[in-house]
């Protein structure tokens, strides 16, 4: 547009439009290949930390308490499952997930309809056996449901 204005300047222009250039391809030059990569990083960063909040709290995974249970902290055992610690991992990666957990009790939770029993995988104790009509789990403690539906709540071998 500058030479349309002023055609007789045009040598001028277009010689200070190849100096701006080439300054600018320099300055370029001179930054690291990975300049702009950092701001790309930390973008993606913040989404991946926020979607895994938004994970954790979607799955009752705010605590240690919850992440190390045996079964989804809020649910209700099935009769005749065995639940084992942690419930958010593949059953044959639940040893080395459960290293997050540190000294808490690695536990097997087993439900039969009358009688929930939790033990403790590396010493086979049985830390809890209780009698229930209907149980809910959660992160840091057993609600037990009689046949007068009367709660009577216990905290979880592996809440700390």
């Amino acid at each position: 547009f500058q030479m349309k204005d002023a055609p007789h300047d045009a040598d001028n222009i277009a010689n200070r439009t190849m100096k701006m250039a080439s300054i600018r391809k320099t300055v370029d030059e001179n930054l690291p290949k990975a300049a702009s990569k950092p701001v790309v990083f930390i973008h993606a960063s913040c989404l991946i930390s926020m979607l895994l909040a938004i994970f954790a709290y979607a799955s009752h995974m705010q605590s240690l308490n919850s992440i190390c249970s045996p079964i989804k902290p809020g649910s209700t055992p099935l009769p005749g499952y065995v639940y084992e610690a942690p419930w958010w991992a593949p059953k044959k990666h639940k040893r080395i997930a459960f290293t997050f957990c540190g000294d808490r009790p690695r536990t097997l939770l087993t439900w039969d309809s009358r009688i929930l029993s939790v033990i403790d995988q590396d010493t086979s104790d049985v830390l809890l056996n209780q009698r229930a009509k209907e149980i809910t789990v959660e992160a840091d403690s057993f609600n037990f449901f009689d046949k007068r539906s009367k709660v009577t709540s216990f905290k979880t071998p592996w809440s700390i």
